[in-house]
């Protein structure tokens, strides 16, 4: 028989490992990543791997894009980036 755990089931778990580790007095929180406002998502392998070897086109290409946007003041900026970054300033985080 295969085990099928959904995400809900994780996080289940996850929290009450949190409270556990609580109750033996270890300082433990179980937030989402959402909740804390972290939303980055992993590289693909190849990217993380070409990176690594400092031969990463994908990252050339968004240095060269972030500079395009910091010195010339164009080029596509993120949907939701600003609003996202000045939340996290409220924040103070």
């Amino acid at each position: 028989m295969r085990l099928n755990i959904r995400k809900q089931t994780l996080r289940d778990w996850r929290r009450e490992f949190a409270r556990h580790l609580r109750e033996q007095g270890v300082a433990a929180n179980a937030t989402e990543r959402v909740a804390r406002g972290e939303t980055r998502t992993p590289k693909k392998d190849g990217i993380y791997r070409a990176m690594r070897r400092g031969d990463s086109s994908h990252m050339r290409e968004r240095v060269r894009e972030a500079a395009a946007v910091m010195g010339i003041g164009r080029g596509h900026v993120e949907s939701g980036k600003s609003k996202l970054i000045a939340t996290r300033m409220e924040l103070g985080t």
